[in-house]
């Protein structure tokens, strides 16, 4: 198996404040899927599975990231991940704030960041995200989007401490939500949207929020990080709404404003 020390920050064990008995940030209620977790956050467990679901891909070739739930193990693991969530969600306010994979970044995408400037915005995320589960406002539900490999891991402790509300799943990797009913459950609140990355699943999960006409959303640009690969700065300074279409500044907020 591959080293993650690549992939995973060597700073997430302190900023989780966990100590998991593995060489991941893994909550020790999933330690019996580490070796999965490990290829998934190695980019190796999507392909692995995707290979055993040929079956299914000859009925929907185009939606591979859907097929793969249907086979083992992440059939097991989505399962078991959505009992988990079940147990510990509570009910969600009138104003939302939504993190859409929080901390991808820190757990498979460190090959990226490589220059003090990045780093430097790295740390300054990771404040921003810990300044917001500390002084948000009480009529602010906290909830994140996650993939089911990074719950497991690491953000299903955050629930589990109580500093997030909620927890609902996206499909492997990307932004479409795996939570039927959720977006329904959102009309007539105010949703705000941060997380990783802009132009990709924060944006798909903004597309998916403005089909809905009673949501009210606005994105939480302190909280949007851009794909380190793709850009040069990890801070945005526009937010795509969808492809080849940039949010208005009446729909973007600052976390400053979002926190008085």
């Amino acid at each position: 198996m591959n080293n993650l020390s690549a992939y995973q920050d060597p700073k997430f064990y302190s900023r989780m404040g966990v100590n998991s008995g593995s060489n991941i940030v893994l909550n020790k209620r999933f330690l019996h899927w580490e070796s999965f977790i490990k290829d998934c956050l190695e980019g190796r467990g999507f392909y692995d599975i995707s290979s055993a679901c040929n079956k299914f891909s000859k009925k929907n070739p185009e939606r591979e990231d859907i097929i793969v739930y249907h086979a083992e193990p992440l059939k097991n693991i989505h399962k078991e991940c959505n009992i988990h969530a079940s147990q510990h969600n509570i009910p969600l306010k009138d104003n939302v704030l939504i993190l859409m994979h929080p901390t991808f970044m820190f757990q498979q995408g460190m090959e990226y960041i490589s220059d003090d400037e990045k780093s430097e915005q790295a740390d300054a995320y990771w404040e921003n995200l810990t300044n917001t589960m500390h002084d948000r406002k009480s009529e602010i539900s906290l909830m994140i989007a996650d993939s089911i490999q990074h719950y497991a891991a690491a953000t299903s402790l955050w629930l589990e401490h109580g500093k997030i509300d909620a927890a609902v799943f996206t499909e492997y990797n990307c932004g479409r939500l795996k939570a039927p009913g959720f977006l329904e459950s959102l009309h007539g609140k105010t949703v705000f949207v941060g997380g990783m990355y802009n132009y990709f699943c924060v944006t798909t999960l903004i597309s998916q929020l403005r089909q809905h006409k009673d949501i009210d959303w606005y994105a939480v640009k302190d909280l949007v990080v851009n794909q380190p690969s793709q850009c040069e700065q990890l801070r945005p300074t526009e937010i795509w709404q969808g492809i080849m279409d940039i949010a208005p500044k009446d729909r973007l907020i600052s976390l400053e404003r979002l926190l008085r």
